[in-house]
């Protein structure tokens, strides 16, 4: 839930809320795409203009669930997976690209800055120095080696290698717990 300055348009308040009945795994996933929600628009909402063939392909990547024989990608026959598919329309669409793209930031850097560079290098110059949370969280700049890019992706997509590096399950300030399914699919 957002609630905006209604002269400025703001964000003056965000209260993430998940649904306490999904799996870890889901769990988690969603608790980080909803940070990244919160990280984008405390940047300022990251512009996403020249990003988009990087921004559907990671989106694609993370969220189809034809998964390839290993577990690490989309397949490459299967039907690219868009926000569009899970009911989101007009200046959503962006958002959850963005969202999606920083939470594969936060949980993989080098990931992020192999398979979508200028992705990367957008999300660093509007939130890096950002002085709302700068002190809370950077995005580096410097790759470092990574081995397995693919066994990176598949933590980042949720596969059971996922399970080797889970991302903590535990709610920031302000996350609220809910017994119930949420309307709009948690985002």
């Amino acid at each position: 839930m957002v609630t905006r300055d209604r002269r400025s348009g703001k964000v003056v308040d965000r209260a993430i809320l998940i649904d306490k009945n999904l799996d870890p795994d889901r769990y988690s996933r969603v608790l980080a795409h909803e940070i990244g929600h919160a990280v984008d628009e405390l940047a300022g909402t990251i512009p996403t203009a020249g990003l988009s063939d990087e921004l559907r392909g990671l989106y694609n990547s993370l969220s189809n669930g034809h998964r390839n024989a290993a577990g690490t990608d989309a397949r490459a026959n299967a039907r690219p997976f868009l926000p569009q598919h899970d009911g989101y329309r007009g200046d959503d669409i962006p958002r959850e690209y963005m969202a999606e793209a920083i939470r594969a930031y936060m949980a993989d850097p080098n990931y992020l800055k192999t398979v979508a560079p200028k992705t990367a290098a957008r999300i660093r110059e509007y939130a890096n120095p950002n002085p709302k949370f700068n002190r809370t969280i950077q995005f580096n700049a410097i790759a470092a080696p990574a081995a397995g890019l693919a066994a990176s992706g598949a933590v980042l997509a949720g596969s059971d290698d996922a399970k080797a590096a889970p991302m903590a399950p535990e709610l920031p300030p302000g996350a609220v717990l809910i017994d119930g399914p949420l309307t709009d699919a948690g985002s």
